[in-house]
């Protein structure tokens, strides 16, 4: 049972660390454009996009998919895998 738990505890400690990157990283990639012109761009309301910029949510799959695209970072920029958002890999 304590196995259990702390591995519940450990994926909640890594989900939320996972939204604080995003949060920052998003909030980079969006720039100068407020976040009803950034989620525009990303198909999104800007409900949704509040939601992931301050932390609050993690974007399913092909929501994050579509956020890489739009911005055209790499994709492990917005998961902090990488710290540069340059596609060409380049760092």
């Amino acid at each position: 049972m304590t196995d259990e738990l702390s591995n519940r505890q450990k994926q909640k400690a890594l989900e939320e660390s996972l939204k604080r990157i995003l949060s920052k990283r998003l909030k980079k990639l969006r720039g100068p454009l407020n976040k009803t012109e950034f989620s525009a761009r990303a198909a999104m309301s800007p409900m949704q996009y509040a939601q992931y910029e301050n932390g609050k949510r993690l974007p399913s799959l092909p929501v994050l998919l579509r956020l890489i695209k739009m911005s055209n970072c790499a994709p492990g920029y917005l998961l902090g895998l990488k710290g540069d958002y340059d596609v060409s890999g380049s760092n």
